[in-house]
């Protein structure tokens, strides 16, 4: 049988996870970020009848708005724990 990585739970564990340092977990959450605004910008690059169509471009901003507040998650914990 083969074993799949579990995508989410691999990064998860990078960026929020205890088993490694903050300094990790911050590069972790800063490439995060990074994919989530290019998911937000993604809108711009797709072709016009699909990027004017309101719904798409917006559900492509939310999306990669969350990814990118999600990416964020180690730098707040940072801020937390003094």
């Amino acid at each position: 049988m083969i074993d799949f990585i579990h995508l989410p739970k691999a990064i998860c564990h990078h960026a929020i996870g205890k088993d490694h340092t903050l300094a990790h977990r911050m590069w972790a959450g800063f490439g995060i970020m990074i994919f989530g605004v290019s998911t937000a910008k993604a809108a711009a690059l797709m072709p016009d009848p699909i990027a004017h169509h309101f719904i798409v471009h917006y559900g492509l901003d939310l999306m990669g708005y969350a990814i990118h507040g999600l990416g964020a998650i180690p730098f707040i914990e940072y801020f937390l724990e003094d």
